[in-house]
């Protein structure tokens, strides 16, 4: 614990000669650094206690830091020196480079303007990534957008996102707060992003060189295209990832030289998918039928973002070009933003039914895992030979290849849990909500009822879960929930489904559903225009 007493001894200091001694949080941290080699000696819990010392020493620097560099850009130290600017200053003194400069600069920037921010940093509520994110995306966005973030209400959502959102998750839930308020940015951004586009094929005694760059959704179509041909590697391949994407390259060129244009001549439009809540959707098809020439972004200023399978918010221009050139297919909801069951009964994880649980779960359902949903595979909760569980929404979860097989191996249990608890001591709960994706959370308990893998806090099971574990297809008036969520008490019923023409099962054999093709064939919208099922 010394080294995190004396970062945030220096953080207190005042004048130089009351300083805590700054050579002293050298000496502490070589010591440590010292002491570390011999961590393979320490217990499991030692390490993982100490690994918590160190994080919460790291952050409690970042912020001291944070701190002389907002004093050293005020003061313009660094024009005595003949730099230019105050980043050429640190990128030479610290040897760092102007990129670590830069993020270095940002994250001043950020805790000196948000102070909320900069106490759930020293108090190990959020962690420097997490900072660096609310720097790029305040950077980057307007003056508006950069008020709207040091905003007090706004610094309480974003350290409650924080509190449970790691990472890439976090920079999309951030990326969407600033979509709702400022959704002209995103257009153009996405003007940026075609304007700057663009792709170089070289020829050289090597080979050829392909080097290039392409908006955000250009690259998502080119990803799943090659991850589709791609497919999964087999024992006995040998290759390197990007071998494998280098030849799915060369089999998409080479199956479209060698397939015509069908009969009239029509391209195949665009297989990607994203998710609509039903304010949105409809806000959406009113503001391209009512003819009104004010900008898409303008009219859908305020409402949820329409984002892709793995959170990204889109621009409504690029939504509106998806709503004229692709299929359409509706994901029905309840009011807590759960796809409600289809009922089919085979075996194999239906393209219908992974669309509704892609929304659903997001991604790999074990705790911890940022594997993205087209890496993952359709588990059955209950499982389809030993248990005689049933191909549905409700009996299915997204796990990535890896917790797959420890679920399987290990015989774990699979339990579906309600939303968190009402944030009462946490202000930022009921805004973060808006912005947090709404994705199930999953209890893993081993034969013996010990948990394998649960997220923090003391979740409780999902009523479905707890009435029946599982809900048949077609069963009507299964309460969604009986407890509030984050943002209060709403119990929703999931009506019966839709009937639906059953969709052609995904490719390959098992008890669960493999990945096969991991291109959607539609666009889903996750809002219904039936009347007569709950919704959003």
């Amino acid at each position: 614990m010394a080294v995190t007493t004396v970062a945030r001894s220096a953080l207190g200091a005042g004048r130089d000669d009351e300083a805590p001694g700054w050579e002293l949080l050298v000496t502490v941290a070589r010591r440590a650094a010292d002491e570390a080699a011999r961590a393979s000696t320490w217990s499991a819990d030692s390490r993982r206690d100490r690994l918590a010392a160190i994080d919460a020493a790291s952050a409690a620097l970042t912020a001291a830091r944070a701190r002389v560099l907002a004093a050293v850009d005020e003061s313009r130290d660094w024009a005595r020196r003949g730099d230019r600017n105050v980043s050429a200053w640190r990128a030479r003194t610290s040897r760092a480079g102007s990129t670590t400069a830069g993020a270095e600069l940002r994250q001043a920037a950020t805790l000196t303007q948000m102070p909320a921010v900069e106490q759930a940093l020293l108090d190990s509520e959020i962690s420097p990534t997490h900072v660096d994110v609310i720097a790029k995306v305040a950077a980057r966005g307007t003056p508006d957008v950069a008020a709207f973030l040091a905003a007090p209400d706004t610094q309480g959502t974003l350290v409650a996102l924080g509190r449970s959102l790691d990472g890439r998750e976090y920079a999309r839930a951030v990326d969407r707060m600033v979509a709702q308020v400022d959704p002209v940015s995103l257009e153009r951004g996405l003007a940026v992003q075609r304007a700057n586009r663009h792709l170089w094929l070289t020829d050289t005694a090597d080979g050829t060189y392909v080097k290039g760059l392409l908006d955000l959704q250009a690259g998502a179509r080119l990803r799943r295209a090659l991850e589709s041909v791609a497919g999964r590697p087999s024992a006995d391949d040998e290759r390197t990832s990007e071998q494998r994407r280098a030849d799915a390259l060369d089999t998409l060129a080479t199956d479209l030289l060698a397939s015509p244009k069908n009969a009239a001549g029509a391209v195949v439009p665009p297989q990607v998918s994203v998710i609509v809540t039903e304010p949105t959707w409809l806000a959406l098809t009113a503001a391209l039928r009512s003819g009104d020439r004010t900008p898409l972004a303008e009219r859908l200023r305020g409402l949820p973002p329409v984002t892709d399978e793995d959170g990204r918010p889109l621009p409504p221009s690029a939504v509106a070009q998806l709503v004229c050139d692709s299929a359409l297919t509706r994901i029905v909801v309840d009011a807590q933003g759960t796809p409600v069951d289809l009922g089919r009964t085979t075996r194999l994880i239906t393209n219908e039914v992974r669309r509704a649980v892609v929304a659903r779960d997001g991604g790999c359902a074990w705790n911890g895992c940022d594997a993205v949903a087209r890496w993952c595979e359709g588990h059955h909760i209950e499982w389809w030979e030993r248990d005689g569980g049933v191909t549905s929404i409700e009996n299915s979860a997204l796990l990535c290849s890896f917790h797959h097989h420890v679920v399987h191996q290990e015989s774990l249990h699979v339990e579906r849990l309600e939303p968190p608890p009402p944030g009462a001591a946490d202000p930022g709960c009921e805004q973060a909500s808006a912005f947090a994706l709404t994705r199930a959370r999953y209890r893993f308990t081993r034969p013996d009822g010990t948990v394998r893998s649960e997220p923090r806090g003391n979740p409780a099971p999902h009523a479905a879960a707890r009435e029946r574990r599982v809900a048949p297809p077609g069963d009507a008036g299964v309460s969604s929930t009986d407890g509030p969520g984050c943002a209060g008490n709403t119990d929703a019923l999931i009506r019966p489904p839709m009937q639906r023409t059953p969709a052609a099962p995904m490719p390959g054999a098992g008890m669960c559903e493999p990945p096969g093709s991991l291109i959607s064939p539609a666009v889903p919208a996750a809002v219904s225009e039936e009347r007569n099922v709950a919704s959003a």
